[in-house]
Order: C-alpha cells, then structure tokens, then sequence
C-alpha cells in the first residue's frame, strides 16, 4: 500500500476514529519521550558510577602490582584485601566470587585470574575525554533508540489486553464467567511482564551468570505455561494462575537463599 493511500484513508477517517488515532499517536509519542528521558538520566548516573569504577579498579590494580614486588607477608596481605574491600560494591558477581576465593586462600594463582580480569575490566572503559570510534558508537545509539520501545510496546499491549478482557467481562454472564476472565487476564499479563523484562536484561546486557538455573527455570515456567495451556484448551488458562504463584514463591525463595548465602 502507497504512502499516499493511506494518508487518503486517514483523512476520510470519521471525527471519532480521528480523535482516537491522534490520541494514540500522541500518547505513544509522549510515552517514547518519558521512557527516552528516563534512560538518558539513567546513562548519566551509570557514567558517573564508571568514573568511579575506573578510579577504584586503577588504584587496585597498581595495590595489585605493588603487593607482587613486596615479600607477600600477612601485613601486605591485609594491605591488599583492605584496597579489594574498598573495590567490592564496584566489582561483578564473577569478580565479587573471585575476591572471596582469594580472602579464603590467598593463592598466587587467584590472584593473578583477578589482575587479568580487573585489567580487562579497566581496558573496557574508555578513557575519559577519548571520543569512542564510530563503529563502537551504532550500536550504543541503536541500543538508545530501542530502549524505549520496550516499555511503549508493554504499556500499548497492556491496554489492548485490558481492553479485550473488558469486552469479554462485560459478555460473561455468570459470576464464574466473569471471574474466569479476570484470572486469565491476571496470568497472561504476569507471563508478559516477565517476558519483557527478560527482553530487557538481555538488552541491557545485564544477564547475570550467577543467577543459576532455578531461578531461569521458574522465570521461563511463568512465561510459558498460559500459552501452553492455551494449546492444550483455552479453558485452562485461568488455572496457570496457580502454576505462576507457585512458581513465583519458589523464585523468591531461591533468590532469599542465594542472597543470604
């Protein structure tokens, strides 16, 4: 379909239609630009934490070479795992295991794994007032870009579901139809939000090794079983509510025992 077909049938639109259409791409534009300006303050705090990073790492990886010309007795040791405990909100989850092992054995070789992995941490950053290369920048502006999209789509999506599950509510005529629908409605945008937000951290490249397989396993459960259950009968949807919050307390407890470990 030309571009000038479809401005013909915008325009030949009734006043309702109109209106509604204007509002909806007024609402999207708004939305785009709310969630653009969040992530773009977001950024600002993250480059703020990377200057401090930088430093922090910078002066543990010099501790780090000064302590491997020293005799390595206990007072240089201590020296060191002070300047490590001065690091630890700054390091990963992979580095933060690292740092316990060598509290643990104070090994050569652990050591040496995490002076690798600190330089390689500090070599990812770039150097402050240095303009990154072009091709390290498409992908940082397209990533800008389609941020923004994944909360707009969720908000537009939620309202189409909440604008079905009216309509269907409002059809029921007994009081289990009624609730049948609410509960459905209830587990398909549960399996939505959690599929989004995965979307979402693996966009944000935030996907956390350490998170181990239990917790993807419960994440992937409440994100399937509403369609699965759509494909065995469409009935059984509402039931997937109590699959979800099953699924979700075994979450929360796997993630409380993680936390306290």
């Amino acid at each position: 379909m030309k571009l000038n077909e479809v401005y013909n049938q915008i325009i030949n639109l009734d006043p309702v239609a109109k209106f509604i259409f204007t509002f909806i791409i007024g609402l999207g534009a708004f939305l785009y630009k709310t969630f653009l300006n969040l992530y773009s303050e977001d950024d600002k705090q993250n480059q703020q934490i990377k200057v401090k990073e930088g430093e922090l790492l910078g002066k543990l990886e010099a501790s780090i070479a000064i302590y491997e010309k020293s005799e390595k007795d206990l007072t240089a040791q201590d020296k060191l795992i002070e300047k490590f405990g001065e690091c630890y909100c700054y390091l990963s989850w992979e580095y933060k295991q690292k740092v316990r092992l060598f509290y643990e054995n104070r090994s050569d070789s652990t050591l040496a794994t995490l002076k690798k992995l600190i330089s390689s941490r500090i070599d990812s950053i770039f150097t402050f007032g240095e303009k990154p290369l072009l091709v390290d920048q498409i992908p940082s502006f397209i990533t800008k870009i389609c941020r923004p999209l994944i909360p707009l789509v969720t908000v537009f999506i939620m309202l189409a579901l909440l604008g079905v599950n009216y309509s269907a509510f409002l059809k029921a005529n007994t009081f289990w139809g009624k609730l049948d629908v609410m509960v459905s409605w209830v587990t398909v945008v549960l399996s939505l939000v959690f599929f989004l937000t995965t979307i979402n951290i693996l966009i944000e490249n935030k996907w956390r090794r350490g998170l181990g397989f239990k917790p993807w396993a419960y994440i992937t459960i409440i994100i399937l079983c509403p369609f699965t259950a759509y494909l065995i009968h469409p009935k059984l949807i509402a039931f997937t509510v109590i699959i979800q919050i099953l699924s979700l307390v075994a979450l929360f407890k796997t993630k409380n025992k993680q936390s306290n470990a």
